[in-house]
C-alpha cells in the first residue's frame, strides 16, 4: 500500500497500468460508436435485398431502375445515422464538459489528472466540489461530508471518517481528506451499475413490431411469387433482363419506402423536440413515449429546483440558554429577532455546509464564529450540530432531538401543521452547562437540549413544475415519485405540484417486507414511494410493465441506469450522471422536466400519422401482389414495369406521406394492431383487384384483338416507335394495359385517403368524424394533377408508360366511379370495427 504522505512513485504506476489496474474502463463514453451506429442503420433484411438486386440492374444495363432501389438504401442509412450521430455528439460533448479532474499524490507531490489515469492503491486527495471517480477508503484526515445521491438516490449529505469507503460517483460537500484507491475501472460500484444496464437490449415499440411482422410476412410472399415469376420466365425463354426487372417489381411488394418514411418523420420530429429543451438519442422512443401512461421520477430536479428555502421559523418553549447566544435571546423573551441571529450565526460558522444551512444564511444573516467542536449532518443521526462562544447548538429532527430535552415540548401541533404544508421540519436546540458534542470515544453525542425555534423548510418547486404535472394528468399519464427521501416529506412536494391530496404513500423498507403479488400490487395503487433503494427502482417499473403499463422512467445518477433500462422509455437529466445519459432514451437539456410533455405529443402526432401511413402502404403492397399473381394467371402477363411501379409508388405513396407525416395531429389513440390492419388493407387491396383487373384484362384484349381500328400504327397507341406489325401486339397491349392500369391504381389510391381522412361526409365511416384539416385532399387534388402532367409529357415515355386513347379514358372513369361506390359500401361495414375510430381516454398499448 502507498504512503499517504508520499503516495505512489511513477514506477508503480507504470507497474499497474502495465497490468490493466487502471481507470479506463470507468471514463470510456457510454454512447455508441458511429460504426455501430451506422452497422445498425445499414444492415437489415429489406436494405441487402435491395442492394442486391439494384446492383443486378445496374449490372445489366437498367441503370435507371438501379439507381431507384440504391437510392433509398441511401437515404434510409443517412438519415437514421445523422440523427443518431448527432445526438452522441452532443452527449459527448457534455460528458467532456463535465469531466472532472482528479488530485492525486505522487513521489510526495499532489498533482492533477484526468480520472482515466487514476490507477489501483493511488492516493487520491478528496475536498469540497470534487467528485470521486474510483471506489477507496478513507485513511487520513477528515470528516468530509458526501453527497451520495446519484448513487443511493438520497439527497442528504453523508458523513465519512478514517475507515468508511468512498464510493465512485459521489461528490465532496465540504472537508479535506485522502483516500486510497480500492477498485478502479470495471470493478467500481459505479461502473458495475452501468455494465448492468447495458447489458439489456432495448425492446421494440408497438408501431415497430408491427411493421417487423407486416414485413415478414410481405418478405416472404415477395420471395415466393418472385421464384415464381423467375421460374415462369426462364420456361417461356424471357430475356435476363426482363426477369431480373420482374423480380425487382416484385421486390417492390415490400414497402421499402416505409423505412424512410418512418426513418424522416422521427427525424424531423427530434429536430422540433430540440427546441423543448430535448435530445433525442433513439428514434424510436419519440413513438415509445406516446403510449406512456405512467412517468416515474424522482423529485429532485424534476418537481424541484434542488434548492431550499425557509419557509417559516417560530421560537418555542422556555429558555434559560447557556453562552453569549443563547443568553441574549432568553433575555429578549425568546423574541424572533434574537432566535434569527443564534441561527445566522449558526450557520454561517458551521464548515459542513449543505442546502439547509445554505437556505438559514439566505433568509438569517450572521456573523462568523470560531467552532470549538462540530458535527455535521448524518443521514442515521438526523442532526448537526456547532459549539462557538461557549454554548452548543443543535439542528436537526424534532424526533431525534426529544429524548435529550425536558418532558412537556410544546410544539408538536406546530409540526404537524406545517408538515402538512409541505415543509421539512427541523428543530433548532441549545446544549446545557456544555460545549462538547462528542464522548470521550470521539463519537458523537449530545447534551442535555432546550428548545429554541421550529425552523420549516420548502423545497423550491421548478417554475413549470405545477404547469407539467397539470398537463401530464390532464393527457392521462400517470405521474410516480419515486425517492430516497421521506415518504412524508415527498408527498407533501407531490401535493404542492397537483398530485390528489388523497395520495397513497408507500416506504422502500414496507416494500421489502411484502411478497410478489403484493409488491406489483403496491406499485399499481401508490403514487409515492419513498426511501427507495436502487434495486428498487427497477422492481417497481418492472412491476409496472408486467401490470400492463407504458412506463417512462426520469433518473439522473448510476443508481437509476437499471430502472432507465428497465422502463419502455428511459429519460435521463443533462445534469446527471454520464451513465445515465448514456443509458437514456431522451435527455433533457438543462434539466427541463417541461420537456417530458411536448415529447409525449409530438409522439402521439407520430403515431396518428403513421398509423394512417401504414394503412395505405400496407394496402398498396397488398394490390401489388394480389394483381401481379392474378394476371399472370389470368393472361400469362406481368400487369407491371418498373417505371410503372416507380410512377405507383411515387404518387400514391411517397408524397402523400411525407404529407400525412407533416399535417398529423397529435390524438390519444392506440397504434393499430395487426386485425385492425387487416380489415382495412384487404377490402382496399380486394376491390382494386377486382375492378384493376378487369379494367387491365379488358384493356389488353381489346388491344390485341382490336388493332385493326387502328391501321397498325402502334406508335399513335403506345406513343413511341416500336417498329411495330402485327406481331408486336401482344407486347403493345401488355403496354397499354400496364398504364391503364396503373393510373387507375394511382388514382384509386389517392381516393384511399379521402377514407382515411375523410374532408366531407361521403367518404366517413358510421363514428369516424370528419378531418378538419382539408390539406390532405389539396394533396390529393395536387397529385391528380402531376399525374395529368406526367401523361402529357415526356416523362410518359421515360416511364415506358403508353399513350392511353380516349376510350381508355373513359372506362377508367367508369371504373374509378364504381370502385368508390364499392369500397365505400364495404368499409362501411368493416370500419366500425376499427379502434382508431373507437377510442376510449386510457386506451394504450400492451408493452414487451
Amino acid at each position: 500500500m502507498a504512503d499517504a504522505r508520499t503516495g505512489l512513485t511513477e514506477a508503480d504506476v507504470r507497474e499497474r497500468t502495465a497490468a490493466g489496474s487502471t481507470n479506463a474502463a470507468a471514463t470510456a463514453h457510454t454512447t455508441r460508436s458511429i460504426k455501430d451506429i451506422l452497422v445498425a442503420n445499414t444492415l437489415n433484411s429489406v436494405n441487402i435485398v435491395l442492394l442486391v438486386l439494384g446492383t443486378a440492374l445496374v449490372a445489366m444495363g437498367r441503370t435507371r431502375d438501379g439507381v431507384i432501389n440504391l437510392s433509398f438504401i441511401i437515404a434510409i442509412v443517412a438519415i437514421g445515422s445523422f440523427q443518431e450521430i448527432r445526438a452522441k455528439r452532443r452527449l459527448d460533448r457534455i460528458a467532456i464538459l463535465s469531466t472532472p479532474t482528479v488530485t492525486v499524490r505522487r513521489d510526495g507531490r499532489d498533482v492533477h489528472i484526468s480520472p482515466a489515469g487514476v490507477v489501483l492503491d493511488d492516493i487520491v486527495v478528496v475536498g469540497p466540489g470534487e467528485q470521486i471517480v474510483a471506489d477507496g477508503m478513507l485513511i487520513e484526515g477528515g470528516p468530509v461530508t458526501m453527497n451520495e445521491s446519484l448513487l443511493t438516490g438520497e439527497s442528504e449529505p453523508v458523513a465519512k471518517r478514517i475507515g468508511d469507503e468512498l464510493h465512485s460517483g459521489t461528490f465532496c460537500i465540504s472537508g479535506t481528506a485522502s483516500a486510497l484507491t480500492t477498485r478502479v475501472g470495471n470493478d467500481s460500484l459505479a461502473t458495475s451499475l452501468t455494465a448492468a444496464a447495458q447489458g439489456s437490449t432495448a425492446a421494440k415499440t408497438p408501431l415497430q413490431r408491427l411493421v417487423d411482422d407486416v414485413l415478414r410476412v410481405l418478405i416472404t410472399a415477395a420471395a415466393f411469387f418472385g421464384l415464381l415469376f423467375v421460374a415462369q420466365g426462364i420456361v417461356s425463354e424471357t430475356s435476363a433482363v426482363r426477369v431480373v426487372e420482374t423480380a425487382t417489381v416484385t421486390a417492390a411488394i415490400v414497402p421499402v419506402g416505409l423505412f424512410l418514411i418512418f426513418v424522416v418523420t422521427y427525424s424531423m420530429s427530434a429536430a422540433r423536440l430540440t427546441r423543448h429543451d430535448l435530445l433525442v438519442q433513439q428514434l424510436n422512443a419519440l413513438e415509445s413515449i406516446s403510449h406512456v401512461d405512467v412517468v416515474c421520477s424522482d423529485k429532485t430536479g424534476t418537481l424541484t429546483a434542488n434548492r431550499l428555502q425557509l419557509a417559516a421559523m417560530e421560537p418555542v418553549g422556555e429558555q434559560t440558554g447557556s453562552g453569549q447566544a443563547a443568553g441574549q435571546a432568553a433575555d429578549d423573551g425568546r423574541s424572533r429577532e434574537a432566535v434569527a441571529e443564534v441561527l445566522g450565526t449558526f450557520a454561517n460558522s458551521v464548515t459542513s455546509a449543505n442546502a439547509t444551512t445554505g437556505a438559514l444564511r439566505a433568509a438569517f444573516p450572521g456573523r462568523i464564529e470560531a467552532l470549538a467542536d462540530e458535527v455535521p449532518f448524518e443521514s442515521a443521526n438526523r442532526w448537526s450540530a456547532a459549539s462557538f462562544g461557549g454554548a452548543s447548538y443543535v439542528l436537526g429532527a424534532p424526533e431525534a432531538l426529544e429524548p435529550h430535552m425536558p418532558a412537556g415540548f410544546e410544539g408538536r401541533d406546530t409540526i404537524d401543521q406545517w408538515t402538512a404544508a409541505g415543509h421539512r421540519v427541523l428543530l433548532f436546540a441549545a446544549g446545557h452547562g456544555t460545549d462538547a458534542l462528542h464522548d470521550h470515544e470521539g463519537r458523537p453525542a449530545l447534551p442535555p437540549l432546550e428548545p429554541l425555534a421550529l425552523v420549516g423548510f420548502a423545497d423550491e418547486l421548478r417554475d413549470d413544475a405545477r404547469e407539467t404535472v397539470s398537463g401530464l394528468l390532464d393527457d392521462g399519464v400517470a405521474l410516480k415519485i419515486i425517492s430516497g427521501d421521506s415518504p412524508d416529506t415527498v408527498a407533501a412536494l407531490a401535493r404542492q405540484v397537483g398530485l390528489p391530496e388523497d395520495l397513497a404513500v408507500v416506504s422502500g423498507p414496507e416494500l421489502d417486507e411484502l411478497d410478489e403479488s403484493e409488491f406489483a400490487a403496491a406499485a399499481r395503487r401508490a403514487d409515492v414511494f419513498g426511501r427507495i433503494a436502487p434495486h428498487q427502482k427497477e422492481r417497481l417499473v418492472t412491476a409496472l410493465r408486467d401490470g400492463g403499463s407504458y412506463v417512462a422512467m426520469i433518473g439522473d445518477g448510476v443508481n437509476d441506469t437499471l430502472a432507465l433500462t428497465a422502463a419502455d422509455v428511459g429519460i435521463a437529466m443533462e445534469s446527471g450522471s454520464s451513465a445515465a445519459r448514456g443509458t437514456a432514451d431522451l435527455v433533457l437539456l438543462n434539466d427541463s422536466f417541461a420537456a417530458v410533455r411536448p415529447a409525449i405529443t409530438e409522439g402521439r402526432r407520430i403515431v396518428s400519422g403513421m398509423r394512417d401511413i401504414l394503412r395505405l402502404t400496407v394496402a398498396r403492397s397488398a394490390t401489388l401482389g394480389m394483381v401481379a399473381v392474378a394476371m399472370m394467371i389470368v393472361n400469362q402477363v406481368f400487369p407491371f414495369s418498373a417505371g410503372a411501379q416507380t410512377i405507383y409508388g411515387l404518387i400514391t405513396i411517397t408524397i402523400p406521406t411525407v404529407g400525412l407525416a407533416l399535417w398529423a395531429r397529435p390524438e390519444r389513440a392506440r397504434t393499430v394492431d395487426a386485425a385492425e390492419l387487416t380489415r382495412f388493407v384487404m377490402p382496399v387491396a380486394l376491390v382494386n383487384l377486382f375492378y384493376g383487373g378487369t379494367v387491365f384484362v379488358a384493356t389488353y384484349y381489346i388491344t390485341r384483338h382490336g388493332l385493326q381500328l387502328f391501321d397498325g400504327r402502334f406508335d399513335s397507341i403506345v406513343g413511341f416507335a416500336l417498329g411495330a406489325d402485327q406481331a408486336s401486339a401482344p407486347e403493345v397491349a401488355a403496354i397499354l394495359g400496364r398504364t391503364t392500369l396503373v393510373v387507375f391504381l394511382i388514382l384509386t389510391g389517392l381516393l384511399t385517403i379521402l377514407f382515411l381522412q375523410p374532408p366531407i361526409r361521403f367518404f366517413t365511416a358510421p363514428g369516424q368524424p370528419l378531418h378538419a384539416d382539408w390539406r390532405p385532399a389539396a394533396l390529393v387534388v395536387a397529385s391528380v394533377a402531376l399525374l395529368v402532367a406526367i401523361m402529357t409529357t415526356g416523362l410518359r415515355s421515360w416511364l415506358e408508360l403508353a399513350q392511353i386513347p380516349g376510350w381508355g379514358y373513359a372506362a377508367l372513369a367508369a371504373a374509378v366511379v364504381a370502385w368508390t361506390l364499392t369500397l365505400r359500401a364495404v368499409l362501411r361495414r368493416t370500419v366500425p370495427l376499427i379502434s382508431h375510430w373507437r377510442r376510449t381516454p386510457h386506451d394504450h398499448p400492451t408493452p414487451t
